[in-house]
């Protein structure tokens, strides 16, 4: 919320006009967007799901800079 603030109090001092976007959530697009990720039209980037106690090895590989796209943290599930 700073940041959107302070964007607004630049735009006063400045040539540029910066505002902020508030976005709506909408119950429909939520449904939309599930018929798509169960046809496969829009598959998400998983690089690799890692069990709880591989945690600390995945936060390590991220910060690494060596990630190519999400990995996610599974919780209570076998891979």
């Amino acid at each position: 919320m700073a940041r959107q603030l302070r964007a607004r109090l630049i735009s006063l001092f400045s040539r540029q006009c910066l505002t902020s976007v508030i976005a709506k959530q909408r119950a429909a697009d939520y449904e939309r967007l599930a018929v798509f990720l169960e046809s496969g039209q829009v598959v998400p980037s998983l690089e690799r799901a890692h069990p709880l106690t591989e945690t600390a090895d995945a936060m390590r590989h991220l910060e690494a800079g060596r990630v190519r796209g999400k990995v996610a943290i599974t919780i209570g599930q076998s891979q």
